[in-house]
């Protein structure tokens, strides 16, 4: 076999080394990714589980929130890991989509309670337009007051998502200046 790689020069032997390294060390790579995509999903399930089970039981069983059990939420390590609160979060905006009443009133409390509204305020101030519209979405969702310099601050941005998300906020919180939202307006309705 080696008389045989001897016959060919050597740049061409380099080469074919190479393009076996690199193909091998892309198929290792490939097979890691793999199993740590495997792990995290079944691992992300297994917690979305557990923060179900536990909303389920404060909303069904016991009718109100307090400390203790906003602290199984904790014990579950939702105040060091940014991806478990995202989990919380999403599962309480899709519960508050189809629950009504004390239920609803229940799952607020929850969202203030783990100090959601305080990060989701920290956001309205992002250079991302996506992180703020989605904060002030959070916020209307939740009920949580957002200030209403800050609001006609929104109104006001370059941006038309960010100025429609504002306005439905103002149209939603600010029913004695209801009317200050045609001021903000600069496009026709339709």
């Amino acid at each position: 076999m080696s008389e045989i790689l001897n016959q060919f020069p050597a740049y061409l032997r380099h080469l074919i080394f190479f393009n076996t390294l690199t193909i091998i060390v892309s198929v290792m790579a490939i097979i890691v990714y793999g199993i740590i995509t495997r792990y995290y999903r079944r691992h992300t399930k297994d917690m979305k589980d557990v923060l179900m089970e536990i909303l389920e039981e404060i909303l069904f069983d016991h009718k109100k929130v307090t400390p203790e059990l906003l602290s199984k939420f904790k014990s579950t390590g939702l105040a060091k890991s940014k991806s478990m609160q995202k989990i919380l979060q999403i599962i309480l905006m899709q519960y508050s989509l189809f629950v009504k009443g004390e239920e609803r009133a229940l799952i607020n409390k929850i969202f203030l309670g783990l100090h959601f509204d305080k990060q989701e305020l920290r956001k309205i101030h992002s250079r991302f337009p996506k992180h703020v519209i989605q904060a002030v979405n959070k916020l209307g969702r939740f009920n949580v007051y957002i200030d209403r310099d800050i609001i006609k601050k929104l109104q006001h941005s370059p941006n038309a998502q960010i100025r429609e998300v504002a306005n439905l906020y103002t149209v939603g919180f600010y029913r004695d200046e209801i009317f200050e939202f045609f001021e903000f307006t600069p496009e026709p309705l339709t």
